[in-house]
């Protein structure tokens, strides 16, 4: 007699008698350890990722409750269902495929809570391409384990993988530095959307977009410079925000040898302070700083040094302070070197 044939309404009755008791049981106890968790998230303080994750979780977990349920009716039924090799094939599938949705979830959520990838920081096509590679080898790796659980062997298709890895990096080399250069730079930081940032000092401007392939710089013209990820992480890079958005930065001036360097200071210092008041941007509370740098052919070399709120003010407060700093001293019959300001130091 067949083995279907010979189980019998007892064997029915143990068997679902097993699996309603162990559904019940484990529902009340996840309802309980639910409530638990929930109660224990609403008394902390921005509670919120947690929040998150019980939600994302909550359809995974009932399918585990579900499984041990038949898992425990199986282990009541005659032996040829028992003992049957597709029996045990099936909640091993079933088991590892609630844990693979698990971690799915769980990446997703720990993924989407961090900077990382916040509408902030990524635009939504980088956010969207990043996601899809973490739940692309969430499920591969799940799928590897869902073979292995059922006896396939695995080894000559990681070795496959393998070979056929090295030839797609092989073929997309640039592409691939590009990308992970992109990674690097969303995980890491050094520039971020909207700060000013200068390259290698040649390319200066604000961060507009930070792309898998690809980072668009708002240029001072007005235009859109693009520059690959892998350019910018071999660059040296000035980022003008960080750690502070305001800065220091020196206006370079000369005067005439033989000038009386006490009134030229005295100048210099007024003027800056009229200027750090007068003009929007200068950061007040922070005293102008004059310092004599050389004599040469050109004269006395001085700076000025100020403090302004932004880089990208710092233009007009040198604007300003040349202009009325010139006026000054020949109001007061100071004679101007010849020479030209030394570069700005940020």
């Amino acid at each position: 007699m067949s083995g279907l044939s010979s189980w019998n309404l007892n064997d029915w009755r143990g068997s679902l008698t097993s699996t309603l008791s162990a559904l019940i049981f484990l529902i009340l106890l996840r309802h309980f350890l639910w409530k638990k968790l929930h109660s224990w998230v609403a008394a902390l303080r921005g509670g919120v990722f947690a929040e998150e994750c019980l939600s994302k979780l909550k359809a995974p977990v009932s399918g585990v409750v579900v499984v041990l349920a038949l898992e425990a009716g199986v282990q009541m039924a005659p032996a040829w269902l028992r003992e049957h090799p597709l029996t045990s094939w099936a909640l091993k599938v079933a088991l590892t495929a609630l844990a693979v949705w698990i971690l799915d979830a769980l990446a997703r959520v720990i993924l989407k809570s961090r900077v990382l990838l916040s509408e902030e920081s990524l635009n939504k096509s980088t956010r969207t391409l990043l996601l899809s590679a973490v739940r692309i080898t969430v499920f591969g790796l799940g799928l590897l384990m869902i073979m292995q659980s059922v006896g396939i062997a695995i080894t000559p298709i990681l070795a496959s993988l393998g070979v056929g890895s090295i030839a797609v990096a092989m073929a997309l080399q640039d592409t691939l530095s590009n990308f992970f250069s992109g990674v690097y730079l969303l995980v890491d930081q050094p520039i971020r959307v909207g700060d000013t940032v200068r390259i290698d000092d040649s390319v200066e401007g604000v961060v507009r977009r930070i792309g898998w392939r690809s980072t668009q710089i708002e240029l001072s013209s007005g235009n859109l410079g693009v520059m690959p990820n892998s350019k910018i992480s071999s660059s040296r890079v000035t980022n003008f925000d960080l750690p502070t958005q305001d800065s220091a930065f020196s206006v370079g001036f000369h005067c005439a040898p033989g000038s009386d360097l006490n009134l030229v200071e005295k100048i210099a210092t007024t003027v800056a302070g009229e200027v750090q008041e007068r003009v929007e941007g200068c950061l007040r509370g922070f005293p102008p700083v004059v310092r004599f740098l050389s004599v040469g052919g050109a004269g006395v070399e001085f700076s000025v040094t100020l403090r302004v709120r932004r880089f990208s003010e710092q233009a007009l407060v040198r604007h300003e302070v040349l202009k009325t700093l010139h006026t000054r001293l020949i109001e007061q019959g100071v004679s101007i070197g010849v020479g030209h300001a030394v570069k700005n130091q940020a």
